[in-house]
């Protein structure tokens, strides 16, 4: 992966565009199906886990500030895992890296996610989140998160070139890590015997930093920083990594 010119830029713009316009053609509500998808899953584990956690105040804020974060994860790598194959005319008739596909799907999702934001910021203060200093922890925490994705969807993608089992296991395998995530319970539910497993699901220590931030209205430690900084690191690091082991063989296998 070289640097990113500014003619790249120019071609990651119109593929940005373009994704965003496949997304809501021919929708009726278009851009507010991006706010239904959270409030749906937010309605159904109230309803469902509500009771089940009588000891979580205020469970809608709790759950309404993990799933934000799941929903952009789940479909940045949903929708990057079958990006460069989706690609594959393109690639096949000009030169053009095959992350740039990546990297446009990435942006249109975070895109969607930092919109979604503004509305749900009013439905937080309803829910009684606190407005103060300490939520601009959310921003540090998004570009790493955002960091993290990517290296992540990276990797799925540049395998999925070359056995395309992978994007059909990740959908299989994302609802299984959605509950292997603490986003509508609390880690505190789980037996200490086995939180030490937990801790090696990388979606945890994120996760449990949104809700550090915006459910508990603190500040982030310097050690959740290092911890969040460490794991957007080593993602970047092995999505790079196998992209550019791979990448002189994707055109003759798509």
């Amino acid at each position: 992966m070289g640097i990113i010119k500014e003619d790249h830029l120019i071609i990651i713009k119109a593929l940005i565009i373009k994704d965003l316009k496949l997304k809501y053609k021919n929708s009726i509500l278009g851009y507010f199906w991006s706010l239904l998808h959270p409030v749906i899953y937010i309605a159904i584990f109230y309803v469902v886990f509500s009771k089940a956690f009588p000891t979580v105040e205020n469970y809608a804020l709790y759950i309404l500030s993990g799933i934000l974060f799941w929903t952009f994860f789940s479909t940045g790598t949903s929708q990057m895992t079958n990006s460069i194959v989706s690609g594959a005319q393109i690639l096949k008739s000009i030169y053009i890296p095959g992350y740039f596909f990546t990297l446009s799907l990435l942006a249109s999702a975070l895109i969607n996610f930092i919109l979604s934001l503004i509305p749900f910021a009013f439905l937080m203060f309803f829910l009684g989140a606190k407005f103060d200093f300490n939520l601009i922890c959310i921003i540090p925490v998004t570009i790493l998160f955002t960091l993290f994705t990517y290296g992540f969807g990276l990797m799925l993608a540049s395998l999925n070139v070359f056995y395309r089992d992978v994007n059909m296991i990740w959908m299989s395998f994302s609802p299984a890590i959605f509950y292997a995530t603490p986003v509508a319970y609390v880690i505190d539910i789980v037996p200490a015997e086995w939180r030490v497993y937990y801790k090696l699901n990388p979606l945890m220590h994120f996760l449990e930093a949104i809700h550090h931030v915006i459910y508990n209205g603190l500040w982030l430690t310097w050690t959740e920083l290092g911890i969040l900084s460490l794991l957007a690191a080593l993602s970047m690091y092995i999505g790079t990594s196998i992209y550019s082991k791979l990448e002189k063989g994707f055109v003759s296998n798509l």
